[in-house]
């Protein structure tokens, strides 16, 4: 495509898809939401100027992993399109109630034990050299494979299906992530740890 079509198409969506001023809230579908001063939402992203962040500082997302933008003085603005015909797309409902759980592990999903454990392995996996290095990853691998329960104060309530299935899926992200942290950590003390032994 020739440099003239390019600056031609960039107008184009410029016009297009003006920028929208105001604060407000971007809901993305991993659940976290990101604050805005402007945004724009365009064929492919949404470019957002971040909440105090300079006029001139400009981000960019996909706009596929985006749900929903949110003014704070006014009303919801639905970003999320699924292809429900052939049916392997969550419509906007269900979607909705994924998100829902997705956030309810990154409020409430605390396990400390997912880090010490890490930690635990990647000094294991120190002693054996190099080879040890995918020890860590091989353990948060198996980690991830089980699925955490609601919170307790959650277990007696009936929630719709899509929305545990998004607090398992995040809170296996969290888990896997923390023990990967704990097995770096492990892994370098042990192996810093090893080097200086042998080289007394």
């Amino acid at each position: 495509m020739k440099i003239q079509q390019v600056i031609l198409v960039f107008l184009i969506s410029a016009i297009c898809a003006p920028m929208s001023y105001g604060q407000g809230t971007i809901q993305m579908l991993n659940g976290k939401e990101k604050r805005y001063m402007t945004y724009q939402v365009q064929e492919e992203y949404v470019l957002f100027q971040p909440e105090s962040k300079p006029d001139s500082w400009k981000k960019r997302l996909d706009r596929f992993n985006v749900f929903s933008i949110t003014p704070d003085n006014g009303a919801e603005i639905l970003v999320y399109d699924p292809d429900t015909t052939d049916g392997l797309e969550p419509n906007v409902e269900e979607a909705r109630q994924f998100i829902a759980g997705e956030k309810l592990a990154l409020s409430e999903y605390r396990k400390p034990m997912n880090v010490i454990s890490g930690i635990g392995v990647g000094i294991g996996s120190s002693f054996a050299n190099f080879y040890g290095i995918p020890g860590p990853a091989v353990y948060s691998a198996i980690l991830g494979r089980v699925s955490p329960k609601l919170p307790k104060s959650h277990r007696g309530i009936e929630h719709p299906e899509p929305f545990i299935a998004g607090y398992q899926k995040q809170a296996r992200t969290m888990k896997i992530n923390k023990s990967l942290l704990g097995g770096g950590i492990g892994f370098a003390v042990g192996f810093a740890a090893l080097a200086v032994f042998l080289a007394d």
